[in-house]
């Protein structure tokens, strides 16, 4: 019995204490009641560490597509699904025609000058993008986004039954080929609103809804390859010529790079903090007895 007591004396310095069986367990507790959330918050504050340079990566490889030279479309791009993923975000020359009479508005959405001037949600001007098929000299069609009109001249255009007429005139186009928007299966289903406009650039429901022929699932954003609708005011939008997506818009991450780095500060921070209150109590818990000499 005194061997036990012995062996449980231990010193540290001018310090020493004694622990018994019971202290024991109850330093394994503390162990396990700070020990598994300290891991916890540093594995979340390595993984956030990790998609903050994935982030930078991404948009690093994006910044490359959108400033590169524009190439011709050519049928291979549509082809493979793979191919097509890898080119999303490229700029690319469409040759052909507008099939005007099938547009289609998808919305609402705050205009792209709204989004550039980061304007609150309540403060911004809402409308709709209009979708276009574009068919193409090679005789595939595609979706372009030709921009974003507002709400109310949507509703005025309506309201006067105004549609727009077949314009089989060739031109040629400067596009940013973009990923369709996806929706769960009920709402994509119901993708086509009570008001004739669609709620997300869904490519397959688009497709089905409006029967478009020879159909591919590339979607575009036409640009404007001098910039005059960069900073055009939103009620100077028509559908004539609608406010144009620029190619910086497609840099405006949902999630930025700071936002990442905000919560490895805050992971990395409250580890740091149950580490410590971790150290205090298990310090705290011990009856120290100061030898004198």
């Amino acid at each position: 019995m005194f061997r036990g007591a012995i062996n449980n004396f231990k010193c540290v310095g001018r310090r020493c204490y004694y622990t018994s069986k019971k202290e024991k367990n109850s330093n394994i507790g503390t162990l396990i009641l700070f020990g598994v959330p300290a891991a916890i918050t540093f594995y979340l504050g390595v993984w956030q560490t990790r998609r903050y340079f994935w982030k930078i990566d991404q948009i690093e490889k994006r910044k490359g597509k959108l400033n590169s030279e524009p190439t011709v479309f050519n049928v291979e791009m549509i082809k493979d699904v793979d191919e097509m993923d890898s080119n999303n975000y490229k700029k690319i020359i469409l040759t052909g025609c507008f099939d005007y009479e099938s547009e289609i508005v998808v919305g609402l959405r705050k205009s792209p000058f709204d989004k550039r001037e980061r304007t609150p949600a309540l403060a911004a001007q809402n409308g709709f993008y209009i979708l276009t098929p574009f068919i193409t000299d090679k005789g595939v069609t595609v979706i372009v986004n030709r921009g974003w009109v507002p709400r109310s001249l949507y509703q005025e255009r309506k309201k006067n039954n105004i549609t727009a007429k077949r314009d089989l005139k060739m031109t040629t186009i400067q596009a940013i080929v973009r990923p369709t928007e996806t929706l769960n299966d009920p709402l994509a289903k119901s993708a086509l609103a009570q008001d004739d406009w669609y709620i997300a650039m869904e490519m397959k429901s688009l497709s089905e809804n409006f029967g478009l022929s020879n159909q591919t699932n590339m979607l575009c954003d036409q640009i404007d390859v001098d910039q005059s609708s960069r900073y055009q005011d939103n009620s100077s939008a028509t559908f004539e010529n609608p406010q144009k997506v620029q190619p910086n818009d497609h840099l405006d991450f949902y999630v930025l790079p700071i936002t990442h780095l905000g919560y490895v500060a805050t992971w990395f921070g409250m580890c740091a903090w149950i580490v410590g209150s971790g150290i205090y109590t298990h310090r705290k818990g011990f009856k120290f007895l100061k030898i004198k000499k």
